[in-house]
């Protein structure tokens, strides 16, 4: 069901308008995570739609480049 509906929020939204949100204060979204991480497109690769949904999308909306929170990240963690 979840992949379904998902399926037709990408044909009709489109992958740029959806944002996950996980209700984590109700209960650990680590299994939603796990069932979207491992959805598989049999007419292709999803790899960029996941990227945007998961956090790239929000980062837009509030105008921060994805790219540049990698960077800033990335030396943050050394």
């Amino acid at each position: 069901m979840f992949a379904e509906i998902l399926g037709k929020l990408l044909f009709w939204c489109g992958e740029d308008k959806i944002i996950y949100g996980s209700e984590a204060s109700i209960f650990h979204p680590q299994w939603a995570l796990r069932a979207f991480m491992g959805l598989r497109d049999p007419r292709g690769p999803v790899r960029r739609a996941k990227r945007k949904i998961l956090g790239e999308n929000l980062l837009r909306l509030h105008g921060i480049d994805a790219q540049e929170m990698r960077t800033k990240l990335a030396v943050g963690a050394s």
